[in-house]
């Protein structure tokens, strides 16, 4: 199944200190891949990844699954949405109920009309897919390591045999040591269910060994969206290479001037480009390019395999190193 977002917007807030968390994003995941959500903190990356699953209204566009519109409340609560979207997410723990067993915690997701000897035995089958033993069933979360409280919460997630799953930070709560076996338990689980997934993270190096397709947001927008290999291979849009040549690398200088300052006022957030007043090769830099701050590139991204929302992309787009 496929998941599609349409010009998705999402406003916290009312009147002069509303924020528009995500300001019309498009990002389509084709059935059976992963695209990679990547950006700063604050960028509204979980923002999408709430709306899409329904914890936070949608102030505007539409949300499909399959090319079905799913973006009314009404349609994302339903039991046939939450049977074929599901979630993960960052904190094992926090999303585990202390009081209950593992074994009760996915017998309760698999409650509403199986029968209790089926949901036992589907409850059994979930922890062996996900690598656990059946003892962990009798254990309560604080029993657990954080990568198993994440393996019952990725078991939990395809308890209701799930097609669409929203990864949001998985890893990031996890120690180093742990991170690459979740994320290989995940491809497994891909490849073998035939999944698709929406993977959120900050993390450049998660997102490149996950990720078909990578969309770089900033400040409530897409700026960048192009397959994995070839946005760490030649990053067009500047807030990209930033993030890339922000990796710390021994023996690599960087290529370009680094982004300047900090994250402008998301209630106000600046005119044209809102890169613009930290754009290394922007108006701060290039006083000719004034267009940056008139005009919005956003307006002239086309949907196109390789969509870059920024003016001068094409002559500003440098080769880059690996993560």
């Amino acid at each position: 199944m496929s998941l599609q977002l349409r010009q998705l917007s999402v406003r916290y807030g009312r009147g002069r200190n509303a924020i528009t968390a995500v300001d019309h994003v498009d990002i389509d995941v084709p059935k059976g891949t992963t695209v990679g959500l990547v950006g700063e903190s604050g960028c509204g990356k979980s923002t999408v990844a709430r709306a899409v699953i329904g914890l936070v209204p949608v102030a505007g566009g539409q949300i499909l699954l399959d090319g079905k519109d799913v973006t009314s409340d009404r349609a994302r609560n339903s039991n046939v949405f939450r049977r074929s979207v599901q979630m993960v997410f960052q904190d094992p723990y926090s999303s585990l109920n202390p009081r209950m067993s593992i074994g009760s915690a996915l017998k309760e997701a698999l409650a509403h009309g199986r029968a209790a000897e089926e949901s036992r035995r589907t409850a059994a089958e979930m922890i062996e897919l996900v690598g656990l033993p059946q003892s962990a069933l009798k254990r309560y979360p604080h029993q657990l390591s954080g990568g198993q409280r994440q393996r019952v919460a990725i078991a939990r997630a395809l308890a209701v045999g799930p097609d669409v799953i929203v990864l949001d930070e998985v890893t990031s709560a996890l120690d180093v040591s742990v991170q690459g076996s979740v994320l290989n338990l995940l491809r497994t689980l891909q490849r073998d269910l035939g999944l698709t997934y929406l993977f959120i993270s900050h993390d450049l190096s998660t997102v490149r060994y996950m990720s078909d397709v990578v969309a770089v947001m900033y400040l409530g927008r897409i700026v960048e969206t192009t397959p994995t290999l070839e946005l760490f291979a030649a990053p067009q849009h500047p807030y990209t290479v930033g993030l890339i040549e922000s990796v710390p690398r021994l023996n690599h200088p960087r290529v370009r001037a680094p982004l300047v300052g900090d994250l402008p006022d998301p209630r106000n957030p600046p005119p044209g480009c809102r890169l613009s007043p930290r754009c290394p090769v922007g108006p701060i830099h290039r006083p000719d390019r004034k267009i940056c701050t008139t005009e919005d590139p956003q307006a002239i991204t086309e949907l196109t395999v390789h969509r870059t929302a920024c003016h001068f992309a094409a002559r500003t787009a440098q080769p880059s190193v690996p993560v």
